[in-house]
């Protein structure tokens, strides 16, 4: 599938950094920022290109918006919620109705950018490109003029939970009784800690993903609502014909020094549960891609790794697969989302399960977020996200992990608690 032409592109003289230019664009509109690292060297498994855009030009709540763009150039940048995706829910199986306090945000948020800051990490060059020329060339000027940008205050305060850690605990044993019965075989269930914000969000951006440095890092300002994540798990990737997705499951935390480190990332590779955990996300992702792709050619690529991030270690699966030629992007989106690795097995079943055990509706979490454009798409999971009321500074970070047959209830709740470092360390380096 050809990509649309660029209608306009212009090289900027600036740093090759994304949160520089995204300081250089604070306090504009619709401000987002997909950055694929923090500033610093490249790291294996960094995408070559980071996005920083201001000013849309129309919004949608589509699952996948009209396609405009293209893959190195994206079109549109958005998110789509956990809870816009619930409608596999079956109403007599499931809370109908959802009667938990209704969550930040419900429906896909696409917002759609005549002109992109494009900076290239292969090559250093900063550009601006997009399909209007004057929304491009005025962006271009300014950030051909832009001072220098310097860092601004803020803190973010950690409140306790409304229910106690106790309750998580229950939430996994009552999971566990359920697949004893036959009902699942695995669930992910997770735990709301909400947060306090106050400041300015593109620092607490930068905070986070120094912390926590991961190969999809997102910021966007939804008008209501701020979303700030540093992902480490591709939710799903559409490159023309080709279908990719990465479920990660299994955690340990790094160690306090290299021989400790060392001895976590090997016990998690050999851990019997934490197998179990990713095979299952694995087939589910395997059959959900089926669904559009070419018969045969969905298949694990090699075997899953242990992949290092700075607070935890995981393991990761790559399954890829020829999409259809009669398959869209929103055919494709309808059929994988949202993920197995972050719903369980049966992904239906397990959806419903999350409904009844959890608390708090998830809101983005489990969702994703990314770019779209016609023919491609780039979705990284939402995990490790921050969802912020812009205007209260009020929000919530979710926290949860997968639970099979072995999974003990005590370990479930730590294995939260290690997910939550990086935003600890967040709050720790406010003034």
């Amino acid at each position: 599938m050809p990509h649309p032409p660029l209608l306009s592109r212009v090289e900027v003289r600036a740093p090759a950094d994304p949160l520089w230019v995204a300081r250089a664009l604070r306090g504009r509109p619709g401000l987002a920022a997909l950055v694929s690292r923090p500033a610093g060297a490249p790291r294996p498994g960094d995408a070559r290109y980071s996005f920083v855009a201001a000013d849309p030009q129309e919004a949608s709540s589509s699952l996948v918006p009209p396609g405009t763009g293209r893959g190195d150039a994206p079109g549109w940048i958005g998110a789509i919620p956990y809870e816009a995706l619930r409608a596999l829910e079956r109403p007599a199986w499931t809370r109908a109705p959802d009667l938990r306090p209704a969550p930040m945000l419900s429906e896909p948020a696409w917002r759609r950018y005549g002109a992109v800051v494009r900076i290239d990490h292969a090559t250093g060059v900063v550009d601006v490109v997009g399909d209007d020329r004057a929304r491009v060339e005025r962006l271009a000027r300014h950030l051909a003029t832009a001072p220098a940008p310097a860092p601004r205050p803020f803190s973010l305060e950690l409140r306790s939970p409304e229910e106690p850690e106790a309750r998580h605990v229950e939430r996994v044993r009552e999971a566990l009784r359920l697949i004893a019965a036959g009902d699942l075989y695995e669930v992910n269930l997770a735990r709301r800690i909400p947060v306090v914000f106050q400041g300015d969000a593109l620092e607490l951006f930068a905070s986070l993903l120094e912390a926590a440095p991961a190969p999809w890092g997102f910021f966007q300002d939804l008008g209501e609502v701020l979303v700030i994540a540093a992902s480490p798990e591709l939710a799903l990737s559409v490159r023309g014909d080709t279908l990719r997705t990465s479920p990660i499951k299994g955690t340990r935390p790094r160690g306090r020094d290299a021989g400790e480190d060392a001895r976590l990332a090997r016990e998690l590779d050999a851990d019997a549960k934490e197998r179990a955990e990713l095979t299952m996300a694995v087939d589910v992702h395997r059959s959900d891609l089926g669904r559009v792709a070419v018969p045969g050619s969905v298949r694990v690529l090699g075997e899953p790794r242990v992949l290092p991030g700075r607070t935890v270690w995981s393991r990761v699966a790559e399954v890829v697969a020829v999409r259809r030629p009669e398959a869209s992007l929103e055919d494709v989106a309808r059929a994988v989302l949202p993920c197995g690795s972050v719903t369980g097995a049966p992904k239906v079943r397990a959806m419903e399960v999350i409904a009844r055990l959890e608390s708090a509706r998830r809101g983005l979490y489990t969702g994703c977020f990314g770019h779209a454009g016609a023919p491609d798409l780039e979705l990284a999971m939402a995990i490790r996200t921050l969802q912020l009321r812009a205007a209260t500074g009020e929000g919530d970070y979710f926290a949860g992990g997968g639970i099979v047959a072995d999974s003990d209830p005590a370990r479930e709740l730590e294995e939260t608690r290690w997910k939550a470092l990086q935003l600890t360390r967040c709050a720790n380096s406010g003034p």
